[in-house]
């Protein structure tokens, strides 16, 4: 794989997909065993993670983050920062995120659509979000919003 591309979608400016960001980040990291970089380990048998696993992680996390998003964070020397002022910044989105969630979900209309599989996209992905704010969807409530 290139070093240069980034694995997965970068972090947004808005930190509209932060959590699903995070998990992927989390993943990708333990994968490479970076994890150490970002939550160290409290075990007394721990290793702490080296300069170098500090240094790659530090370029992989700025990697998967938009530029214009990096220049706030530009002089964080280490992943654990990055890490922790993104999760300072990002970490209760799901609290600016509700109202407008909320206005979408009353404004999505089956009929502006001209392909069901659009609607239902949408419908998911609105229904995902919610659900991740803490608002539940009934089924009750997605066939009526589609009826």
């Amino acid at each position: 794989m290139d070093p240069i591309r980034p694995e997965f979608e970068l972090l947004d400016s808005a930190g509209l997909e932060y959590h699903r960001w995070v998990a992927d980040v989390e993943t990708t990291l333990v994968a490479k065993d970076y994890t150490a970089t970002i939550k160290p380990s409290t075990a007394a048998n721990a290793v702490p993670a080296t300069e170098k696993e500090k240094s790659n992680a530090l370029m992989f996390l700025k990697r998967h983050i938009d530029p214009n998003l990096l220049w706030g964070y530009h002089h964080l020397k280490t992943p654990k920062e990055l890490w922790d002022a993104l999760e300072s910044h990002f970490g209760n989105i799901h609290d600016s995120l509700l109202p407008q969630l909320q206005v979408q979900w009353n404004e999505i209309r089956f009929l502006d659509y001209v392909k069901v599989n659009d609607f239902q996209k949408d419908m998911l992905q609105l229904q995902a979000r919610l659900d991740f704010c803490g608002t539940k969807l009934t089924n009750a409530e997605m066939i009526q919003k589609t009826l």
